[in-house]
Order: C-alpha cells, then sequence, then structure tokens
C-alpha cells in the first residue's frame, strides 16, 4: 500500500491536517458515506503504530470484510478518495481567503440576480480590500475578478440608466488591477528566465521584456511593491556590475518585504542573498559584509528552512561568513543553537566540521584536530573542507613532512571524485600545487613570484595562502580574509 497516492498524501500531512480531514469526512455536506472514516482510521493507526504499510488486501479487508479482494474496484475506490482528499485541500484553502470568498459569493448572487444583495457583497468587498495585508500580484488579480463581477452584476441591474462617469470609473479601477497583476507576475519570471541563462546557458529570446521595462518606467507602476521589486530583480541581472541596482533592490525589499505573504518574501530574499554571493565569488570582498548580514536577514526571517532544516552546506557557508568576518562569538551561538536545524544523520559530523573551523580562527590547532576525528560526512563539500582545514591546521603547527605526505592524499581524493565538476576539480588542484609550491620555496624572489600567480588567480583558501606568503615576505596583510575550507 506504500507506494498508493491515498497512502502516501495521508503519510505527508501532519496531525492538525488529518485531524481537519476527519471534520471533513464527517460532514454529510461534503461527505455522507462512513467508509472514507474507516478508511481514514486504518491508515492513521498503521502511521499511529509507526508500522510497515498495511497491504491493499488487508485494507480491503478491513472496509469489506465480506467480499473478496477486487483489485479493479480497489483502484477506483482509491481515486474516489483521492478526489475527496483533493477537494478538502482546496475547502481549505478556500476557507482561508477571504477574498475569494466574497468573490465567489458575488458571483453566486450576480448568476442568480440577487440584486438586493449586491450593495451588501460590494460594501463588504471594499472593507475586505482595505483590511487585506497583501499587496502582491495574487491579490491585484483577486480585486481584478471581484470588481469585474460586480462591474458586471451592475450593469445587469442599470438596464434603464447608465452613468458613464462612474462606469468608467469602475473600469480604469479594473484594467488597473489587471495591468498590476499582469506585469508583477510578467516581470517574475522575466527574472526567473534570465536566472536560468546565467545557471544552465538557456538560449531563445525573452519575448517582449524589453518593451514591457519601458513600459513600466514610462507608465508610472514602479510605485506598486511588486512591480518595483521585481522590476529591479531584473536591473540586478541585467547589469550586475552597477552596485547601485543592489543597494536600491535592498532598499525597496527592507521597505516593502511585509506587504508579501512568506514564500514570495522568501523568494524575494534569494535574489537578494545570490546576487551578494555571486559578487563574494568573483572576488569581491567588500561584498563578504553583505552576504552576513543576509544571512542573518534570512535567518531572522526563516528564509533558509526547507520542511523545517538547514543543509549542511549552507549552515557550512554561513559560519564560513562569520568567521570571515571575526564575529567569532556569533558564530559560536550560531552553531550552538542553529545545529537542531540541521538533518539527524549528519548532525554531529556538522557541528563538529565547524566546530573546528571555529577553532582554527581562533588558533586553537590541537582541538582542530581533535574535532576533525570526528567528521564523518559523505557530502563531497564537507570532505572537501575537511580535508583543506586539515592541509591548513598541519601548515600552522609546521608539521612539514606530514604535510607533504598529507598533500599527495589529497590530490588523490581529488582526482578520483569524478562527480566533481571539471572546474571544481582544477580549483582544488590549483590549492593542492600552490600549497606544495609554499611547502618547498624559500627564496624571496620565487615567493614573490608565486603571491603574483596566486593573485591573479581563482581557488578555494585564496586568502589563507596569500596570509602565508605575506608573513614569509613581511608584507602588509592584504585585504582578502583567510578564509579556509
Amino acid at each position: 500500500m506504500k507506494r498508493t497516492k491515498v497512502y502516501q498524501l495521508l503519510s505527508g500531512l501532519n496531525g492538525r491536517d488529518r485531524r481537519r480531514l476527519r471534520q471533513f469526512l464527517e460532514s454529510p455536506y461534503f461527505n455522507k458515506n462512513p467508509l472514507w472514516i474507516r478508511y481514514l482510521d486504518f491508515v492513521e493507526e498503521a502511521l499511529k503504530h509507526e508500522e510497515e504499510p498495511p497491504s491493499k488486501e488487508a485494507l480491503w479487508k478491513h472496509l469489506h470484510p465480506d467480499r473478496p479482494y477486487d483489485d479493479a474496484s480497489m483502484r477506483k475506490m482509491n481515486n474516489h478518495f483521492i478526489q475527496l482528499i483533493l477537494k478538502f485541500f482546496a475547502t481549505e484553502r478556500f476557507m482561508q481567503s477571504s477574498l475569494e470568498q466574497v468573490y465567489d459569493a458575488a458571483k453566486y448572487i450576480a448568476q442568480r440576480e440577487l440584486h438586493g444583495m449586491y450593495g451588501t457583497v460590494s460594501r463588504l468587498a471594499d472593507r475586505l480590500a482595505r483590511q487585506h495585508f497583501y499587496r502582491n500580484s495574487e491579490y491585484a488579480l483577486y480585486r481584478y475578478r471581484l470588481d469585474s463581477v460586480l462591474f458586471r452584476h451592475r450593469m445587469n441591474m442599470d438596464t434603464k440608466r447608465v452613468d458613464p462617469v462612474e462606469y468608467s470609473k469602475r473600469l480604469d479601477t479594473i484594467m488597473t488591477q489587471l495591468d498590476y497583476f499582469y506585469l508583477s507576475e510578467k516581470l517574475r519570471y522575466f527574472g526567473i528566465l534570465l536566472t536560468l541563462e546565467k545557471m544552465y546557458k538557456r538560449e531563445g529570446e525573452i519575448l517582449f521584456m524589453e518593451e514591457v521595462l519601458d513600459y513600466v518606467r514610462t507608465h508610472d507602476f514602479l510605485a506598486e511593491p511588486s512591480i518595483a521589486l521585481f522590476y529591479q530583480v531584473i536591473l540586478l541581472l541585467k547589469e550586475p556590475e552597477n552596485d547601485d541596482n543592489y543597494y536600491r533592490y535592498k532598499q525597496l525589499l527592507y521597505q516593502y518585504i511585509d506587504v508579501f505573504p512568506h514564500e514570495e518574501q522568501k523568494e524575494l530574499y534569494e535574489h537578494l542573498i545570490n546576487y551578494s554571493i555571486r559578487r563574494l565569488n568573483a572576488g569581491e570582498e567588500r561584498f563578504l559584509e553583505e552576504v552576513f548580514h543576509n544571512y542573518q536577514l534570512g535567518l531572522e526571517r526563516e528564509f533558509l528552512y526547507i520542511k523545517g532544516k538547514i543543509s549542511p552546506f549552507l549552515f557550512k557557508n554561513i559560519v564560513t561568513a562569520g568567521l570571515r568576518m571575526r564575529e567569532f562569538e556569533w558564530v559560536r551561538h550560531f552553531i550552538e543553537h542553529f545545529s537542531k536545524f540541521l538533518p539527524d544523520d549528519i548532525r554531529d559530523s556538522a557541528v563538529a566540521y565547524n566546530r573546528a573551523n571555529l577553532h582554527f580562527y581562533l588558533k586553537e590547532y590541537d582541538a582542530v584536530l581533535q574535532l576533525l576525528q570526528e567528521v564523518n560526512i559523505q557530502d563531497i563539500y564537507y570532505s572537501l573542507g575537511a580535508k583543506t582545514l586539515l592541509m591548513a591546521t598541519y601548515y600552522e603547527l609546521e608539521e612539514w613532512d606530514v604535510l607533504d605526505s598529507f598533500l599527495h592524499a589529497f590530490r588523490t581524493f581529488v582526482d578520483r571524485h569524478r562527480e566533481l565538476s571539471h572546474q571544481r576539480q582544477r580549483a582544488y588542484l590549483k590549492l593542492i600545487r600552490y600549497t606544495r609550491q609554499l611547502l618547498n620555496i624559500w627564496n624571496k624572489e620565487d615567493l614573490r613570484k608565486l603571491y603574483e600567480r596566486i593573485q591573479g588567480d581563482a581557488f578555494p583558501s585564496k586568502g589563507w595562502l596569500m596570509s602565508k606568503i605575506e608573513e614569509r615576505l613581511k608584507l602588509p596583510r592584504s585585504s582578502m580574509t583567510r578564509a579556509v575550507g
């Protein structure tokens, strides 16, 4: 039964949703057949005891003890129950939206020409619209649909007298809401297409993008929050070197973020964090502070969770950003209080690695070696981070023979992991090669040449390696942070 869609749907619901589903099935308005309540009871009993999903035959026997198993009837029964569950989802969604309820009520009275109810529904719609908190594209669509129904209803009522001024104002309102919805969504999907172009080299023209952008600019639509923000997203993607676009977007996001539902807030935030990370990864260290503060915003607003968890990769990046900012107490607090959001199976290893990274920055190298012994993560990026951290620790402890042997093993590890992209493989091989050269070069002139080569290259832990050469040459420390891992 585990593979059946019904079981998957029911096991995916939390306790509250299953209780609401039971109330739905117990309502004679939605369901008159007690069979479906017994079906729900049977599945809930299995879920309660965390048993293996019962077989279809066992379910059939529970529901139809006096009838032999019939697979065709079983499939038909499951399909019917799925339709009931989907109707429950739609009902729950409907009950959560006061605007949707008013729209359907307005449509109902218009279809039945219940003209005496027009004023009541119209006033209720206006009051709810004023109270409605969000101002996203979905709100504009609701307003467009609702005002359209009310307008047509009013037209049918006023068959003998038409006020052209009033009707013109109503039509202007309807068209404006439609424009808000269309332009918001158009700009939103332009942003998605531009992102795909950057990530996956998507080919093909994006039709009408320049025309829409020009229309938005010249027709005073940038006062609408959703249009202003998604318009600014396009500028972020089209003009990635223009800092002003980023700071303007950040200002708009902080100004308007609360007028969007949480999922859309998260989508808008992702544009902010991704842009700042791209600039930092391109070697622009001045964006480190932006990345760190954007991570803090994401934690505060709960934008960084996926099904209540923080990915180990993201956890590591947040710690690294905090360490590079030298916010050591903040990092210590983050590891202690946010580790509970890591997946259970790798939590201990992830915590050990990130604590080791913190101790490295504090120059407590014995603690680094001890903690890295507790790291046992199959994730390739954590493994690379741990090996890089171990390499740097051997260097700091001046364990030259151990480091020389370790670099051989590290190179073999990188060569064997073909799942790494060619670009990432080359980057880590550069780190290993440059570290070995640093290990073997003591002549100042050769060190300067190595320093110049490294400055013009890109690879992990570049800042740390440059700082080691600077120490040897007694140069002023560069502006690059000594990030490792």
